[in-house]
């Protein structure tokens, strides 16, 4: 008889796309484990300046250092692997030592498997990341849910939310274009791995038919359909994720109707609509 592998579901989108709003309805499922996006964990621990809207806490509201369980799980990889949490590498692309950081992902993730007996879920939606991932745990099991979102909504979204929190003003013309690389990248990596079991979850279902989309994804990924449609917030401990998760402790999702949502001139719905075409599965 084999062994079972551990499993890992990974969120893989653009920012503004409901990535948070799906991992909290994940979360719910008894068979899952929500960690957030993991990718920045080494940042929260270190509590980054960059990271202030946030100020480096989990979701259960208190910073990961005091966290009861991310604490735990630091803790029993510095007594098991040998290295502190405060030396924790993650952020691929970015950290320089992959070797180290390899090392530092195989042992969180399998501290967090055997503490958790769950199946995670990690939603750091990187596409570097993700790829890494595949070579550090090659013996789990790895499910992607591929998130998109139309390009024009994505645009006006991240305008909104950066100037919420007063960050660097960007067009609308350079946000769709940066969507159009990392999705063209992100589609073409996914037909390459084709034996990797995968979904793709649009926004626009999503929002509006929550109930339909989570049975495709549930009967895609081989998930029972249990799911929640309000949790409270701080029984989680996900890293990372929309900073309003801090502005209430519930969160529910109830179905929006979408008929003219879509906003702009009739240049950039056309093209919104091409890029969208374009990076299509």
């Amino acid at each position: 008889m084999g062994v079972l592998k551990k499993k890992l579901i990974y969120i893989l989108g653009s920012q503004r796309s409901a990535t948070t709003a799906l991992e909290y309805i994940l979360s719910t499922n008894p068979n899952l484990f929500a960690l957030g996006e993991v990718r920045l964990l080494d940042d929260f621990i270190a509590n980054i300046p960059k990271l202030k809207v946030s100020l480096g806490r989990c979701t259960c509201g208190i910073s990961l250092n005091e966290c009861t369980f991310w604490s735990k799980i630091l803790n029993r990889v510095s007594v098991d692997f040998g290295f502190s949490g405060g030396d924790l590498l993650t952020n691929v692309p970015f950290v320089e030592d992959k070797v180290s950081c390899k090392k530092h992902l195989h042992a969180l993730f399998e501290t967090l498997s055997d503490e958790t007996n769950q199946v995670l879920v990690d939603s750091s939606k990187n596409l570097d990341y993700l790829d890494f991932l595949i070579g550090t745990l090659p013996d789990w099991e790895i499910s992607v849910i591929y998130v998109t979102r139309e390009p024009l909504e994505v645009a006006l979204s991240v305008q909104k939310w950066h100037k919420r929190f007063d960050f660097k003003k960007q067009s609308i013309y350079e946000i769709m274009s940066k969507w159009a690389y990392a999705n063209w990248k992100m589609v073409r990596w996914l037909r390459r791995h084709s034996n990797i079991t995968q979904f793709e979850l649009r926004y626009e279902s999503f929002v509006t038919d929550p109930d339909a989309s989570l049975l495709g994804l549930s009967n895609a990924l081989g998930l029972s359909n249990q799911f929640q449609r309000s949790l409270n917030l701080r029984e989680l401990h996900t890293v990372s994720g929309t900073p309003s998760r801090f502005n209430s402790d519930e969160f529910r999702l109830s179905p929006v109707p979408m008929k003219n949502q879509i906003k702009g001139n009739f240049l950039l719905r056309f093209l919104s609509w091409a890029i969208r075409r374009l990076c299509r599965k």
